[in-house]
């Protein structure tokens, strides 16, 4: 049977925590050993109560470097809403860079139609000025008359609202846990090989494809949520 944790674990870790929270991103932690004396616990304590505030996403640890107060991860629903959507949510400014913009038209290997013409561009999406995701789009083209790299800069699902009254009416969406390839970690300022959560979402309109966008988004700033049901 696992052992329960002790008081003084659970002091020592909700007392760090408390500190933590009041300290700016980036900042240093001490290290185990100083931990361990300032508690007046052991150093094993100290490891763990370490090792459990970083799986909780408030501390980075870096080999020969230290450990240091993390960026707060941002909380991705998993449903249609969008990438500005989820920031403000979270009281961060969205952004969007414009890496590439151009017009194609859909192979035997698209989710569209083949022949489909499609706008096509690719973007770094930001919260606060920070680089959080890079995102590949292929979008209808037809459903979008005059959408331009201008538009780029903006929220997607925001303009097909406002500008061309569509609505998104379902989608598909697959998610999985990759070493980040180097063009993408440039972008996201990250180490080549660095995990990243890779998202390939297929939505419809009208029971139409419209859009296919491969997201790649930094594994040390979101977790994801997600309602669950019974099955039936």
């Amino acid at each position: 049977m696992p052992t329960e944790p002790s008081p003084k674990y659970l002091t020592m870790r909700e007392r760090l925590r408390r500190r933590i929270l009041e300290l700016p991103i980036g900042a240093p932690i001490s290290s185990e050993r100083d931990l361990a004396q300032e508690y007046g616990v052991s150093r094993m304590t100290a490891r763990r109560a370490v090792i459990d505030l970083t799986r909780e996403g408030l501390l980075d640890r870096h080999v020969g470097r230290g450990t240091f107060v993390a960026q707060p991860r941002i909380e991705l629903r998993l449903s249609l809403s969008s990438f500005t959507d989820d920031m403000r949510a979270k009281g961060k400014k969205p952004g969007a860079i414009v890496l590439e913009f151009g017009r194609e038209q859909a192979n035997d290997k698209s989710f569209f139609p083949v022949g489909t013409p499609l706008v096509t561009m690719t973007r770094v999406r930001t919260g606060d000025g920070v680089p959080l995701a890079i995102e590949e789009t292929h979008l209808d083209s037809s459903l979008v008359p005059g959408y331009s790299v201008d538009d780029a800069e903006q929220s997607l699902y925001e303009t097909l609202g406002r500008r061309y009254g569509l609505r998104l009416d379902s989608g598909e969406q697959r998610i999985v846990a990759v070493e980040c390839p180097k063009d993408i970690a440039n972008s996201l300022h990250i180490r080549p090989g660095a995990p990243v959560i890779r998202m390939d979402r297929k939505t419809l309109i009208r029971e139409r494809p419209a859009e296919h966008t491969i997201s790649w988004y930094r594994a040390d700033a979101y977790e994801f949520t997600a309602k669950l049901l019974p099955s039936s």
